[in-house]
């Protein structure tokens, strides 16, 4: 009888801890470039935190460190991704996340490379929806992207290219 009284509440509870789960699982690749770039981001070492705060707090270090690498994005690259990403036939549902998803990765680069930050007044995207909920599915689908999108190799390797300075790093092995 207890666990006919229980099961109402607990399994919404459940699935939200799986949503959140997985939400994690998928901004891990984009968090952990972000992080290992920008080390300055790094909170505490996360000490018996929930889900649902470990999530909050990878989503604050995503945007803090876009924060810190806005400098080096570069309006030229939002266009040139557009481009590529029409000739490399990027699904329009995907195609904004992907263009934002090599933005960062572009911005990662040049910082990396050690080129000049600059004010360009380019500034990464906010979501559609301004909550919480509709960041982190904004913050996911970046996250997928720069983890499987092709545009995010093929922009970098033409940057790789273009570039002076050292190697383009192959996003998918991150």
């Amino acid at each position: 009888m207890l666990l006919g009284f229980l099961c109402p509440s607990l399994i919404p509870q459940a699935g939200g801890v799986v949503k959140h789960l997985w939400a994690l699982y998928r901004l891990r690749p984009l968090w952990t470039a972000l992080r290992d770039a920008l080390p300055i981001t790094q909170a505490a070492p996360a000490t018996r935190r929930s889900i649902r705060t470990r999530l909050y707090r990878c989503v604050i270090e995503i945007r803090d460190a876009l924060l810190i690498l806005q400098p080096y994005a570069r309006p030229e690259i939002a266009t040139r991704a557009g481009r590529l990403a029409t000739a490399l036939h990027i699904p329009t549902s995907e195609c904004a996340a992907a263009i934002e998803a090599t933005r960062i990765a572009a911005a990662l680069h040049l910082h990396r490379s050690g080129a000049v930050a600059t004010d360009h007044n380019a500034v990464f995207h906010q979501p559609a929806e301004h909550s919480f909920t509709g960041e982190l599915r904004w913050l996911v689908a970046v996250a997928t992207a720069y983890r499987s999108s092709p545009l995010v190799p093929a922009l970098l390797g033409e940057l790789g290219q273009e570039a002076t300075i050292g190697g383009v790093p192959n996003m998918r092995d991150q």
